[in-house]
């Protein structure tokens, strides 16, 4: 029978549980229904890719290179002048960099004519993002100069990336046992930058839900032969420091199998682990 003791450890986690369950929930209903911005769904959807988004403030001269709707080369002499809103900035994505970047402005932009004959055409602000011509067909060659300390790193905000657990601290029978499995996850979390340096990419990530896949051991009683399954990560959290794309954090969950194995030693028990994590593509 479970002692008053672990009656009342069994209860603060669920508490605990619910908790971060709620917070999850408010983080990813913020996410979907505030409309910050109209480029918000294209960023969280280049942001869950983990492709390069970054942000600026500056306006920036560009040349029209390609078009990605059709596949053409496109030969125009004109300067594209990217024009951004008074107190806002701009999305975009680096397709390619190095000396010269080439890169993708992310939906609801679109061109601007001026008379025939004239060099230069401006590319503005439009919600509706509704123009048979738009920005998002084109890469552009970046012509100006932007300062780094002009060029934020959009995904500093939200995060996406895998994590392998290797181990899994889990209580049984009033003692701590170190379980050693596969298991991988996903995480979800607030990406926050250590420092000013624009040169240095650190990161603490802040992870409210993460959720995965694990190859266990499954057994009922103590005494019962072990066999392996499946077990499904269905709720964890966690906290990791990220150093050039590579992550180590703490996290802690519970997780649960199925059918006739619902009677699992560690069903639904919460467990502590720390997890290494990696962000594939580059934040240059």
């Amino acid at each position: 029978m479970a002692s008053f003791t672990d009656l009342a450890l069994n209860k603060k986690l669920t508490n605990m549980k619910n908790l971060f369950t709620c917070i999850g929930l408010v983080l990813l209903l913020s996410i979907t229904s505030l409309k910050l911005n109209a480029q918000t769904k294209y960023f969280i959807r280049s942001l869950l890719a983990n492709n390069n988004v970054y942000k600026t403030k500056d306006t920036m001269l560009l040349s029209r290179i390609y078009n990605s709707s059709n596949g053409k080369v496109v030969k125009d002499p004109r300067v594209f002048r990217l024009i951004v809103k008074p107190l806002d900035f701009v999305k975009y994505q680096i397709m390619e960099d190095g000396e010269t970047p080439y890169i993708c402005i992310l939906p609801y932009y679109s061109f601007k004519y001026y008379p025939t004959g004239d060099t230069i055409v401006d590319i503005v602000f439009n919600g509706k993002g509704v123009y048979a011509d738009t920005t998002y067909d084109y890469y552009f060659k970046v012509d100006s100069d932007i300062a780094p300390y002009h060029k934020y790193l959009a995904a500093q905000s939200i995060m996406g990336m895998p994590v392998a657990l290797p181990i899994k601290l889990r209580k049984y029978d009033s003692e701590i046992k170190i379980e050693s499995n596969i298991s991988l996850s996903y995480a979800f979390g607030y990406r926050i930058k250590i420092g000013n340096n624009p040169y240095r990419k650190y990161f603490i990530n802040f992870i409210p839900f993460a959720f995965g896949l694990n190859a266990d051991k499954y057994f009922a009683r103590k005494e019962d032969a072990k066999t392996d399954e499946l077990s499904l990560t269905y709720y964890s959290f966690g906290l990791s420091y990220e150093l050039r794309g590579l992550n180590f954090g703490v996290f802690g969950g519970w997780d649960k199998m199925f059918g006739q194995r619902k009677d699992w030693v560690y069903q639904d028990k919460f467990w502590l682990s720390f997890g290494i994590g990696y962000k594939f593509k580059s934040d240059n």
